[in-house]
């Protein structure tokens, strides 16, 4: 079924249920977003100053992630001469890890962990990932949640129809084997479109890549991975030296992490015939997701597999 429209249900007021595996602790997320805040306050003992220094904390990283996002949307050249301007506040405001500003703000280890339980929304532990991800998620859920009716394969079936629609076509089971780049006018690296099966695919813009960082331009001290890499060694080698904080830098800033797995189960009769209730249930070791996240990446990396 071809979908004109995405159609979402509201599932249940209580949205998110965390447990603390370790303390047994309970907590319901609701679609009220004060109500969730005096339930953290009443637990964790969070002031009305550190919710309003969150707050203030929580406007600036949006605001300045909201700033590069918008001037990503323009001319690279445009963001080439106005990132002079923007590069300290966004480094600053938005970029800072979130365990670092939620420590500024005074909240504690345990309050933090409870407040940065949906880390896994984003795939990066507190310690690690930028706060403006943690700013985006504490609003995201104002309201209540919500899933696409006729479940996830819906969200596919509306994005290929728009794209058809414009005049675009979408290709099932034709991986890419190359990103094809020249050198455009300013002599910056730029890509015009991708070889599949040996067949050149050109675009009219410009080319996405999903594939990840890694996947898509390689890793300096992986001469494998630069091999492998969907773009060519000289223009991926362009790419990662902005990821470096400064030109003398040698080594990569982005290292591969853990990978994760997502199981959808159908089943042949409906909730209210089996019981079963519209939220996520989010199980966690304990409140502190960056040493739990440690230890899966060291169990993972030895060849055990762990869950949580």
């Amino acid at each position: 079924i071809i979908f004109s429209q995405l159609k979402w249900s509201k599932i249940d007021r209580s949205y998110d249920i965390v447990y603390n595996g370790t303390t047994s602790e309970r907590i319901e997320m609701t679609e009220d977003h004060d109500e969730n805040r005096k339930v953290l306050s009443e637990h964790f003992g969070i002031t009305s100053v550190q919710w309003k220094s969150f707050d203030r904390a929580k406007f600036y990283a949006k605001f300045w992630s909201y700033v590069v996002l918008q001037l990503k949307l323009w001319h690279p050249l445009l963001l080439r001469v106005m990132w002079p301007f923007v590069a300290w506040p966004y480094r600053r405001y938005a970029l800072r890890s979130t365990t670092d500003v939620l420590r500024d703000c005074g909240f504690s280890s345990q309050a933090a962990g409870a407040l940065t339980y949906h880390y896994g929304d984003h795939g990066t532990p507190p310690a690690s990932s930028p706060f403006f991800m943690t700013a985006l998620l504490d609003t995201h859920y104002k309201g209540g949640a919500f899933f696409p009716k006729g479940g996830s394969r819906s969200i596919a079936a509306t994005l290929i129809a728009a794209i058809e629609r414009r005049g675009g076509y979408v290709f099932a089971s034709s991986p890419v084997e190359k990103i094809l780049t020249h050198r455009n006018m300013f002599e910056q690296p730029s890509a015009y479109g991708v070889r599949v099966k040996g067949v050149d695919v050109l675009t009219r813009q410009f080319v996405v890549s999903d594939a990840g960082i890694i996947k898509t331009f390689g890793m300096d001290s992986d001469q494998d991975s630069i091999d492998q890499a969907l773009v060519n060694a000289e223009h991926g080698a362009v790419q990662r030296a902005l990821l470096r904080k400064n030109k003398d830098e040698k080594h990569d800033a982005v290292r591969a992490c853990i990978s994760d797995l997502c199981l959808f189960i159908g089943l042949d009769r409906s909730d209210k015939d089996l019981g079963l209730i519209a939220q996520n249930i989010w199980h966690v070791h304990d409140w502190n997701h960056d040493e739990a996240w440690q230890k899966m990446s060291n169990d993972t990396s030895a060849g055990k597999f762990t869950a949580s």
